[in-house]
């Protein structure tokens, strides 16, 4: 598994442990996180960030700002699926080792 991915599906698995079951995040390429008809609650959606935020930076060593202005202003949403937030995450990364 892309250590993205296994990274983004430890921290689904950290705010999963705080969540009743109806309301436990998927861990699937395909998981909407933020959309106009459905996906995470606000909090719900903070708290993935932040606990992504600290894991990529405890294994990569790079911290990364995931919910900057210029993220959450573009056209191709980010936080659309897990599968965009990885992408994401990963030209992030790229940038960051420049």
């Amino acid at each position: 598994m892309d250590p993205i991915i296994r990274t983004i599906f430890d921290a689904v698995d950290q705010v999963n442990e705080h969540l009743p079951n109806q309301h436990k995040i998927d861990k699937s390429m395909q998981t909407v996180l933020v959309d106009n008809s459905r996906g995470l609650d606000s909090l719900t959606i903070v708290t993935l960030i932040v606990a992504i935020e600290q894991r990529i930076e405890e294994k990569y060593g790079k911290a990364i700002n995931l919910a900057d202005g210029e993220s959450l202003s573009r056209t191709a949403n980010p936080f659309r699926s897990i599968e965009k937030l990885a992408d994401h995450i990963s030209l992030l990364l790229g940038a960051a080792k420049s």
